[in-house]
């Protein structure tokens, strides 16, 4: 069984210990973490050397010269379940190999004899890993091609659930890898699903985090393809029946008497920040506007504004008065029924506006 610290005491006593203390350089760091790479992939039986010795095959175990199964073919990381240096094999393939293996009077051959013919056996590794498949008679897939398997199929279920509209998270992301890990008989060992692991996953798959912009319920959700087709074709009969000149909108829009960025310099390390306003009510009181759009392109012949007084109440002179305004005065910006009566009767069924109108009021979902 491979130890990595048999393999750490070993260059200690090659190179001797270290009494500097300064810390690594970027050439020494990325050299540490290439080391560290081997000794990880080593202990899960994941790495292959690879010995370049000559070859001296006996008369007797000389094989024919085969057509080295496609050559170009072996090179390709092809979809299998059992991994020899870069290529991957089918259960059928390794019992095609090993019945080659078997296939002499002596009952096996060297490496060099199946190197000749699969070109994937280079070392005695890879030959001792095709005698133990034959001992234990069942193929079984070793933990990368087992892992590649499990992020395929946790990708088809993120995919489905997002698609479904479900809120995920990356506990939720790591549940369905648990769940797919002891339900798919994978069965990969020591695998919990790291929050180092998940951020790999999600930079392979393109999941970022984003802000949710609209809570839809599940029922609109799966039938919003019918919605859209539904409204689409009820506004095109719309415009048939009604001149763009009849369709409005309206709209209200608030906006604070004064605007003032929440952010100014100052010196390094001042607790109190204080900055000189005209008003300071007018940082926190809104006032409203309700103008109407027609679908031809032009406003209504009067804009609709609600202004945040005392009491509800315009002073006595001061206040601004023009034609194409409708200024009303209430304790809060919001509108209320009684304002929006008003709007109706002081702007929509003004004198100017036409007999019938199609109007439309709120936000277009």
């Amino acid at each position: 069984m491979f130890c990595p610290k048999v393999v750490l005491s070993c260059l200690l006593k090659e190179f001797g210990t270290c009494d500097i203390t300064r810390a690594s350089s970027r050439k020494e760091q990325k050299i540490i973490d290439s080391f560290a790479y081997i000794l990880r992939e080593a202990s899960y039986d994941n790495l292959v050397i690879d010995c370049e010795e000559d070859a001296c095959v006996e008369e007797d175990d000389t094989d024919p010269i085969g057509t080295g199964e496609d050559e170009e073919s072996l090179s390709v990381r092809c979809k299998g379940t059992v991994r020899f240096g870069n290529v991957e094999l089918t259960e059928e393939k390794v019992k095609e190999v090993l019945a080659f293996y078997r296939s002499t009077s002596k009952g096996f051959r060297k490496t060099e004899s199946l190197r000749k013919r699969y070109r994937f056996i280079s070392n005695e590794y890879h030959l001792k890993k095709l005698r133990q498949i034959e001992r234990e008679r069942h193929v079984h897939a070793d933990r990368l091609v087992r892992l590649r398997m499990l992020l395929e199929k946790l990708k088809e279920e993120v995919l489905l659930k997002m698609n479904l509209g479900v809120s995920l998270h990356d506990n939720d992301i790591r549940q369905v890898a648990l769940n797919i890990n002891r339900g798919e008989e994978l069965l990969i060992e020591n695998f919990k699903a790291s929050h180092r692991w998940i951020q790999n996953f999600k930079r392979s798959c393109g999941i970022v985090s984003r802000r949710i912009t609209t809570f839809i319920s599940k029922k609109n959700f799966l039938n919003q393809d019918r919605v859209l087709s539904e409204a689409q074709n009820f506004v095109s009969e719309l415009r048939k029946g009604w001149p763009m000149e009849k369709v409005c909108d309206a709209d209200q829009s608030g906006f604070l008497k004064e605007l003032h960025s929440a952010r100014s310099l100052a010196m390094r390390g001042s607790k109190n920040f204080q900055r000189v306003v005209q008003s300071v009510a007018g940082t926190t009181h809104s006032f409203i506007v309700l103008p109407t759009l027609f679908a031809d392109g032009h406003l209504g012949e009067k804009l609709f504004v609600v202004t945040q007084e005392v009491d509800g109440k315009f002073p006595e002179k001061g206040h601004f008065q023009a034609q194409n305004l409708e200024v009303r005065a209430n304790t809060t910006h919001i509108m209320n029924k009684q304002l929006m009566l008003d709007w109706i009767k002081s702007c929509v069924a003004s004198p100017g506006s036409p007999a019938n109108m199609l109007l439309k009021e709120g936000k277009g979902k």
